[in-house]
């Protein structure tokens, strides 16, 4: 084998990057949009087991009042409202703040209010689906 003579690193760790809060933002966006459309197919799965077999349909609504039923309520309802939140947010960049450096500079403000609306919105869900 060949012996390096240059300081790049060989492999890069993604724990070592910091990336700024729009990216998170955006990455976090994908995530909840891949979220959305797992538990799609299980609310789809449910709700076809639910009309179709109407003997399930007391089987189907104890499990989503037990722990499991619960999580993935949990899951699918934070993932849609972050989901829609951060998909404004893009919208409204894209189409009306793109123009203004001033407004640019701003998003990082937009960025982390979203997640402070998101925040209060979640602890709404949660309690809501949990007490």
């Amino acid at each position: 084998m060949i012996p390096r003579t240059d300081k790049r690193p060989v492999n890069l760790s993604l724990w070592h990057f910091h990336f700024p809060l729009n990216a998170l933002v955006s990455i976090s966006h994908r995530i909840s949009g891949v979220v959305l459309i797992l538990t799609l197919f299980i609310w789809l799965f449910v709700l076809n087991q639910m009309l179709f077999v109407p003997d399930d349909f007391t089987k189907h609504q104890a499990w989503l009042s037990s722990i499991g039923g619960q999580i993935f309520l949990s899951l699918f309802w934070l993932a849609l409202w972050f989901h829609w939140l951060a998909g404004v947010r893009h919208l409204l960049i894209e189409f009306c703040l793109n123009s203004r450096i001033k407004t640019a500079l701003r998003t990082h403000q937009a960025a982390l209010g979203s997640f402070i609306f998101w925040g209060l919105g979640a602890l709404l869900i949660l309690a809501r689906i949990w007490l």
